[in-house]
Order: C-alpha cells, then sequence, then structure tokens
C-alpha cells in the first residue's frame, strides 16, 4: 500500500519533467527521488527523513526540476509526523514556484493533495491493521481460555462419572452384603442344623455337597464384595471430603497417586488420615495442615504435618486408633511409621510396593 502510494506521487512528478524536457538535470532528479524515497525507507528514524528532505529543501531551490517531487517527500514528512520539518519544505516549496507555470502549480498542488489523501487512507489502513491484530489476539486468548475451561469441566464430568461410579459401586456391595450374604449364611446354618439332626448315609452326602457348594458361593460372594468395596474407594475424595470440615484452618493437598494403587494402601491411608485430623482438632493448636499422597516407584508415601505444638507424648486412650493402631496398621503392609515434634507435629508413612507392581502414569495424579 505504501509504495503504491508513493509510486502514484512519483509519477506527476515524472509528467512535469517530461513536460519541461529531459536534460541531465531532470535525469538527477528522476534518479535520485528514487534513492530518497528508498533512504527515508530504510532508515526508520525521524533525523534521516529529516536530513534528505533538507537535502532536498536544497537542491529544489537551486534545481528546479528537484521540487517536482516534493509531493513524494511529503509523503514520508506526514507518516512520520515531523510537523516543524513540514512548515519549512512547505515554505521552500512556495519560494521555489516563482518560476513554475499555471500548469506546473496545478499539477504540483495535485500531487500535494494526493499526497495528503493517501497518507490519511494509510492511516486509516494502519488503524485497522492494529484493530484486526487486537480482536484475533483477543480471539486467540478467548479460545485459548475456553479450551482450558472445556478441559476442566471434561475433568470434572469425569470425576463425577467416577465418583458415580464408585458410588454406585459400594451401593451393590452392600446390598449383596445384606441380603445375598445374609441369604447363603442363614441356608449354611439351616443345612448344618439338617446335618446334625440326620441319620442317613445317603442324604448326609448330599447335604455336604451343598453345603460346600453353599460355602463356595459365601466365599466367591464375600470376594466379590470386598472387590466391589477396594473399586469404591477414591483416596483423593475422601481425604479432600475430610479437610472440607477443616475450612477454619489453612489447608493443603498434595496428591500424586495412580488411580490403580493397592486397596489395602488406600484404606490405610484413609483410616490414618481421618485420625490425624481427628487428633489434630482434638489435641493441636496448629492453623495450618498439610497432607501429601506420594507414589514413588517403589514405595507410597503420606505425610500430614500441621504447626502446632503436637500430641502429647502419651495420647489418651480416647484418641481412637492413637497413634499405636495407626503404627499398628502401617506395620501390617510392611510400612514405617514415623512421628517427628519439630515445628510442629508430622506423621509419616512409607509402605512399600508389592513385587512387580508397576509405577503410575504421572498424569494420573491430582
Amino acid at each position: 500500500m505504501k509504495w503504491l502510494s508513493k509510486l502514484a506521487l512519483y509519477l506527476p512528478g515524472l509528467a512535469l519533467l517530461l513536460l519541461h524536457g529531459v536534460n541531465a538535470t531532470a535525469i538527477a532528479a528522476l534518479l535520485a527521488a528514487l534513492i530518497a524515497v528508498c533512504l527515508c525507507a530504510y532508515f526508520r528514524q525521524w533525523w534521516a527523513t529529516a536530513l534528505v528532505c533538507a537535502a532536498w529543501l536544497v537542491l529544489g531551490i537551486i534545481f528546479p526540476p528537484f521540487a517536482f517531487f516534493w509531493p513524494l517527500l511529503l509523503y514520508d514528512i506526514l507518516a512520520k509526523r515531523l510537523w516543524p520539518l513540514l512548515a519549512v519544505c512547505t515554505a521552500g516549496l512556495l519560494a521555489a514556484m516563482r518560476i513554475y507555470t499555471g500548469v506546473d502549480i496545478a499539477i504540483l498542488a495535485f500531487t500535494v493533495g494526493l499526497a495528503v489523501l493517501l497518507w490519511a487512507l494509510q492511516r486509516r489502513v494502519d488503524a485497522l491493521e492494529q484493530e484486526a491484530r487486537l480482536v484475533r489476539d483477543s480471539a486467540r486468548e478467548a479460545n485459548l481460555a475456553l479450551a482450558q475451561k472445556n478441559e476442566a469441566l471434561q475433568q470434572a464430568q469425569d470425576a463425577n462419572v467416577k465418583l458415580a461410579t464408585l458410588s454406585e459401586r459400594g451401593r451393590i456391595a452392600r446390598e449383596i452384603h445384606d441380603n445375598v450374604g445374609h441369604m447363603l449364611a442363614r441356608s449354611m446354618m439351616q443345612v448344618g442344623a439338617v446335618m446334625t439332626v440326620n441319620s442317613d448315609p445317603t442324604v448326609a452326602e448330599g447335604l455336604t455337597q451343598l453345603k460346600d457348594t453353599l460355602t463356595l458361593a459365601m466365599n466367591s460372594v464375600r470376594e466379590s464384595v470386598h472387590d466391589l468395596r477396594d473399586d469404591a474407594v477414591d483416596l483423593y475424595e475422601t481425604v479432600a471430603r475430610s479437610l472440607r470440615d477443616f475450612s477454619a484452618y489453612d489447608t493443603n493437598l498434595n496428591y500424586d497417586m495412580g488411580h490403580d494403587a493397592p486397596a489395602p494402601v488406600k484404606a490405610c491411608f484413609a483410616a490414618v488420615t481421618h485420625e490425624a485430623l481427628a487428633n489434630i482438632a482434638r489435641h493441636s493448636n496448629a492453623t495450618r495442615i498439610q497432607i501429601s499422597l506420594q507414589e514413588h516407584p517403589r514405595f507410597y508415601q503420606l505425610a500430614i504435618a500441621d504447626n502446632g505444638t503436637g500430641l502429647p507424648q502419651k495420647p489418651a486412650a480416647a484418641t481412637g486408633m492413637g497413634l499405636e493402631n495407626m503404627r499398628l496398621r502401617t506395620a501390617a503392609l510392611g510400612g514405617r511409621f514415623t512421628v517427628r515434634r519439630q515445628n510442629g507435629f508430622s506423621i509419616h508413612i512409607t509402605i512399600p510396593k508389592a513385587e512387580g507392581e508397576k509405577p503410575h502414569d504421572a498424569d494420573s495424579g491430582r
């Protein structure tokens, strides 16, 4: 756009040169105009344009053909807003017009007006381009924000679906335990009672087979119930739900464990966390609670810390599971239980992974 505008301003100057005849001065002015325009475009500093225009002013006064290209330089002066230079150049142009004819003045006046018009149009184009860039950047930012919100919404939906699935598994496990399990247990007791009073060897053999079948069914139901209950445990949600009751504290939960962590480990961490929070509420003057659940390549780790004075060295029996039971629960899984009382009170549990257990995917943590 700018080069087309300069070409449109260059042609009237060329026409004026042709009207006055081609000579050495005209050719020099023609080439010098091209060089001047290129210099103004290459050197974007204001002083470069000022030097070129000052030199052109002197040449235009001494050699009239150079003044034919004043509108071409006027475009660069307006583009760079060199208002003092504009006044000086205009005065020089008026001084040089004393030797021009009416046709020359008309063409120069037209070219000057065209230069002003093209400059105004270029300003409008630049403003529209800037506005388009702002709109494009805003749209890109909005798209990124929308993508992030969609991702967060998808994660929330996935979490809700998972929680609903786990809740349904827990309900099914309770239904099986309360209904089918009790009916099988009652059937086994009834068969046992019949076997006690029965004296017929033929019937006794059938009753024995029936009892074995019921026992096998009972064991199968028990395993299924345990599997459903284990799968229904969402450790992150369990710990987060426990922390919601401590809104008066400054809490921080750092969770980085896979969804396929063993059920005994999740049960241990959930129970220890629940009891530790209860102990903090009853026995500590803490204001800040930090809980970290981490899965490492070879072990699981739980750390619970507060900034209070901690529990007494010998907790009262009324503390529920208590530190000793926490220790026993950890030891049952082959883990290590550590209590620290420096700079507050903290509990650290490390449970080794089973042989051949795969490390969790880094993206599966929260």
